[in-house]
């Protein structure tokens, strides 16, 4: 489903990524983690086809990277960024106008769109202006909306940033039972690795760039000395204390690359 080979991207003339090897194949769940200015979002970027590599080769959906993408092919994919930008208009909208972007009749995209909402506790929620939701309620909103249209891939940056501590593991629980049921591809990026070890089988560590370490989720954190050693933030300690996640990265979404820091 994804392939690259020694991918880079590089935004004038400064390197944000360089040599990433990744595979995934359909129906695996991927974690990204590294430090502030690793590149985990340039990456979740190219992932979703919204940038080109400047080095390297990446197919996604067996397509090259960099050139005319198909319609179609990108609508294989939904991407959740971290600041959760909304439609305007009601909460239910937000779920069905991409529905109906795609071609599905009015009364079944309501149909679905409903069905959604109510998967994650926000049917009541359906009349209401988008906009005044809380922090919480929009990532809930976010993720019916990104898996309504019933994505092969899932690219999820930072999804829990804004979700308080109590409702965290049920929506985990949650977005674990749909990826599973639906046989979803998941890349999810986080600071938290509670969150990967809840939603994700292998993970991909980042620094400076470059993939520095990967494997099976469990594992990686058996040995976490190696891992928590490239978080000065405090990510590893305060992930293993069971406290809450560190600060996040600045709100990502489709940015100007020369602001993003090699996020």
């Amino acid at each position: 489903m994804v392939v690259a080979e020694g991918v880079g991207r590089a935004v004038r003339g400064r390197s944000i990524l360089d040599g990433i090897d990744l595979v995934v194949r359909a129906g695996e769940r991927w974690g990204i983690v590294g430090p502030n200015g690793a590149g985990k979002t340039t990456l979740l970027h190219l992932l979703a086809l919204l940038v080109p590599p400047t080095a390297g080769r990446l197919a996604v959906f067996g397509l090259p990277a960099g050139g005319r993408i198909p319609v179609a092919v990108r609508r294989r994919l939904s991407v959740v960024f971290q600041d959760g930008r909304l439609l305007s208009g009601s909460v239910l909208r937000n779920v069905a106008l991409p529905l109906r972007l795609r071609g599905v009749p009015r009364r079944e995209a309501r149909r679905r769109a409903e069905r959604w909402l109510e998967a994650f506790g926000l049917l009541a929620l359906a009349g209401r202006r988008a906009g005044s939701l809380s922090g919480g309620e929009r990532a809930r909103l976010n993720l019916a909306r990104a898996l309504a249209v019933e994505p092969e891939l899932l690219l999820l940056d930072e999804p829990f940033a804004a979700v308080d501590a109590s409702s965290r593991k049920p929506l985990q629980t949650l977005l674990r039972s749909i990826v599973e049921r639906e046989g979803t591809t998941l890349v999810l990026i986080s600071h938290d690795y509670r969150d990967l070890l809840a939603l994700t089988d292998q993970v991909l560590v980042l620094a400076g760039g470059r993939a520095v370490d990967r494997g099976p989720t469990a594992a990686l954190w058996a040995r976490s000395s190696r891992v928590q050693a490239l978080f000065p933030d405090g990510f590893g300690s305060i992930a293993k204390a069971g406290g809450p996640g560190p600060a996040t990265d600045a709100a990502a979404g489709v940015i100007d690359e020369g602001d993003e820091g090699g996020r």
